[in-house]
């Protein structure tokens, strides 16, 4: 049994994206006992208030929350226009330097699956380019004008800051002549545990021509969408927010032409199986029952995922970290052991990037568990430090 706030989402969704449910989400809206803080705390977590709002406008509804949600919704259009119009000039800018980028996730989810309707939630512009070429594109980027958020330091060893940074990113800002910030995460990779067989060569150079408000663009096919919306949604956070199987499901619209058995012959020479067959599972338990699943789904990871669903608990803490990982050590196409996930972690956080995440000290790059254990003691001691 889901609380009635989060029935309402995952309505608002059935009624944005399918037209379906309308009279027993307007009932809902309208029951006394519903809490609204909570719907709102729900909706944040989960990035579907542009379309809770786009369902609440559907049947006719508004209250206080509402409303505040249309100035959200209408500052998201706005921000959407200008995080378009730079995007297809950059893609422009990198594609003449000879330098093969893709956008990823948020700008080419909104325009592939959504028709660019702003009822999805973009925070931030995403380009992928490969290993081999990030430090001449992160040049590019800087001498245009955008620079590293992390940190205010020198940073002319771009080619030490890829080889370093522990999840293949960085974050890059700057602000345009109308004073708005436009943030870019800049990956040269999609995937920082290695669990996956992700060929990121491949993502950036099978592309097709596309037409993209006037400019032509090289956008990934339909098998590299899909595999970054596997890869992010799944692979990596496991379903834990209605987003994701938001996305999966206008995924599914905007394609009906590929059949499930393919997507699950893609799913499957990435070793994301598992994972996107329980994408699948949840969407015949809470939208329709429409796949085959030739599996029987094991319930206890099903109610892991909505619990989450339910708790609403970002993950950059330490018990929500944990349970994200026990549900993606159990989604894992091949069995992957407490141990594994733990080395991975230790290597992951072992490397510092940019910055030193408020380590106590940094120790030679050779010395994987005193760096990791030097970080764990910095985040506690930060902790402490707001907690008084």
């Amino acid at each position: 049994m889901i609380s009635k706030e989060l029935q309402l989402l995952i309505w608002s969704i059935q009624v944005s994206l399918l037209g379906k449910n309308k009279k027993a989400f307007l009932d809902l809206l309208n029951n006394k006992e519903l809490d609204w803080e909570k719907v709102n705390l729900l909706a944040t977590y989960h990035e579907t208030v542009p379309v809770l709002y786009n369902a609440c406008k559907a049947v006719g509804f508004s209250n206080e929350y509402v409303k505040a949600q249309e100035a959200d919704v209408l500052r998201q259009a706005i921000k959407n226009i200008f995080y378009e119009k730079e995007l297809l000039r950059l893609l422009t800018l990198l594609s003449e330097a000879g330098i093969p980028t893709v956008p990823y996730k948020g700008m080419l989810f909104l325009n592939k699956l959504y028709d660019s309707s702003p009822i999805r939630k973009i925070i931030d512009m995403d380009l992928l380019v490969d290993r081999k070429d990030a430090v001449m594109a992160l040049q590019m980027l800087l001498n245009d004008g955008y620079s590293f958020i992390e940190s205010d330091g020198d940073f002319a060893n771009l080619d030490a800051i890829v080889s370093s940074t522990p999840n293949m990113e960085v974050v890059l800002v700057k602000r345009t002549q109308k004073g708005m910030p436009i943030f870019i995460d800049f990956h040269w990779h999609i995937s920082a545990y290695g669990n996956y067989d992700l060929d990121i060569g491949k993502l950036v150079s099978q592309t097709e021509s596309n037409v993209w408000n006037g400019h032509k663009v090289q956008l990934p096919t339909a098998e590299g969408i899909f595999i970054m919306l596997l890869n992010h949604h799944s692979g990596r956070d496991c379903w834990v927010r209605l987003k994701y199987i938001a996305d999966l499901l206008a995924f599914l619209k905007s394609y009906p032409q590929i059949s499930d058995q393919q997507l699950t012959q893609w799913a499957e020479k990435v070793r994301m199986k598992k994972s996107f067959s329980y994408g699948l599972a949840l969407l015949n338990s809470f939208f329709f029952k429409e796949f085959d699943l030739n599996f029987i789904p094991d319930k206890r990871i099903l109610n892991d995922i909505v619990k989450m669903w339910e708790n609403g608990q970002f993950w950059n803490h330490v018990f929500p970290k944990l349970k994200l990982l026990s549900i993606n050590r159990r989604l894992q196409d091949k069995h992957t052991s407490w141990l594994n996930i733990l080395d991975q972690q230790i290597s992951y956080h072992a490397k510092s990037g940019i910055s030193n995440d408020k380590r106590v000290i940094t120790f030679h790059e050779k010395y994987t568990y005193l760096n990791a254990l030097s970080k764990l003691a910095g985040y506690l001691k930060e902790r402490v430090r707001q907690a008084f």
